[in-house]
């Protein structure tokens, strides 16, 4: 696609050229400056075209970035989605119908679950 908008700018290009030297009732200046302008023009669409490329060139790199991160970000990014704590927990004041709270004995210590289950 791009090398067809390149060849039609071209060929635009040459039928200013190619008219513009056929023409015998243009003066000279006018001729001249018709060439200067048509040189300019190729000069910068080239530029333009160099500029595009490179830009192009820089989003595919980025876009492979993004797809295979190193070695060093994927482990960043693993170790801090580790540390990561959940932003707002709700806490509830009474235990959830069917569920029972196992409070420590009176002795001070803690009951394991394991030991409740086996009590029952």
């Amino acid at each position: 696609m791009a090398d067809d908008v390149n060849q039609r700018v071209e060929d635009a290009f040459q039928t200013l050229v190619s008219m513009t030297e056929n023409s015998a009732d243009l003066r000279k200046d006018l001729k001249n400056d018709i060439f200067k302008s048509v040189s300019t023009l190729r000069k910068e669409f080239f530029q333009l075209k160099v500029q595009l490329e490179n830009v192009n060139d820089e989003n595919k790199n980025k876009k492979e970035e993004v797809k295979n991160p190193t070695k060093e970000a994927a482990t960043r990014r693993y170790s801090q989605t580790a540390r990561q704590v959940a932003t707002f927990l709700h806490h509830r004041q009474q235990p959830e119908r069917g569920v029972r709270q196992v409070l420590p004995p009176e002795g001070g210590r803690r009951k394991l679950y394991a030991d409740e289950v086996k009590n029952q």
